[in-house]
């Protein structure tokens, strides 16, 4: 298998031994995994699978890999590639960390947005600790990427910054359809900050309007105190 992996990489332009050698691994890892019943719609071909590998041990080790000719020595087509390799990426927990300031660079949205953002996934990250601290066995990696990509989108849309939602997307990992369902997570986080700081601003205001109203008291008790000791 070794020879194969070295091979289909050759064509890729991906020699690297370190990338060879963990593309080797995750074939080995992936091979275990998809014979459970959950990974049926995973390509069963050899050739596929090695090239996927490859593709997501060059991406960890920051080697770039041409997609339109991994796809045809995959044999698949360019689209159907990109959904294979999501849905291995996820498979060997292979993806790669991301932070929110290399996706706003990456998004071309940096400055408020990334400010929000990282506020997001702070609240977010606070409310998973919390599920897990009541012993919630259903508690999840927030370092993935696709939780800093769901922030930044949340973050821009609430601020009207224009940004390519599918970018964000590429690098989520994950379907639509959950990408969607985390962003409506992170827009109630949200509404919860937007909460907690009317809040601080109300009472705020309050504490103000209490210290001006102590401030007219005491005036007017100098005042009082001065002139009643006026001598008539």
């Amino acid at each position: 298998m070794e020879k194969q992996i070295a091979n289909y990489g050759a064509r890729l332009l991906v020699e690297n031994k370190p990338v060879l050698g963990k593309a080797a691994e995750f074939y080995r890892l992936a091979t275990i995994r998809c014979n459970n019943n959950a990974s049926k719609l995973l390509p069963a071909t050899s050739s596929s699978r090695i090239v996927i590998c490859i593709d997501l041990a060059a991406t960890l080790f920051d080697e770039s890999v041409d997609k339109a000719l991994a796809a045809k020595l995959a044999g698949t087509s360019r689209k159907v590639y990109n959904t294979m390799y999501k849905t291995y990426e996820v498979l060997l927990n292979a993806s790669k960390p991301c932070s929110v300031k290399e996706l706003a660079v990456f998004a071309n949205c940096i400055g408020n947005a990334e400010l929000l953002a990282e506020k997001l996934l702070d609240r977010f990250a606070v409310d998973v600790n919390s599920k897990c601290a009541n012993g919630n066995n259903n508690c999840i990696d927030i370092t993935k990427p696709q939780f800093p990509a769901a922030a930044l989108c949340v973050a821009c849309r609430h601020l009207k910054v224009r940004v390519s939602k599918d970018k964000l997307y590429s690098k989520a990992s994950i379907s639509k359809g959950m990408f969607s369902n985390l962003c409506e997570s992170l827009t109630a986080c949200l509404r919860q900050i937007e909460d907690r700081t009317e809040n601080r601003a109300l009472h705020k205001s309050e504490v103000k309007s209490d210290d001006e109203s102590d401030d007219n008291q005491i005036s007017y008790n100098l005042w009082k105190e001065k002139i009643l000791s006026k001598p008539d």
